[in-house]
């Protein structure tokens, strides 16, 4: 259950970042979390990868149309 507090901790710092966040920022959030993502799809830290996946859609979920 260790990795599960970790990433708890993760979630809960992105969701504060992501608060402070100017909205006109999120796609250059959105580029760097994909970059990341498939950093570690290359390392094979699948369960980082997936995280880094939800926070992508859920960011992306924000921008206005």
């Amino acid at each position: 259950h260790h990795a599960e507090a970790v990433d708890d901790k993760a979630t809960r710092r992105f969701k504060q970042e992501l608060a402070a966040l100017p909205a006109d920022k999120l796609p250059e959030l959105i580029a760097q979390l994909e970059r990341e993502m498939r950093e570690a799809a290359k390392l094979l830290e699948f369960e980082k990868a997936a995280r880094l996946r939800d926070q992508v859609k859920q960011l992306q979920g924000m921008i206005p149309a």
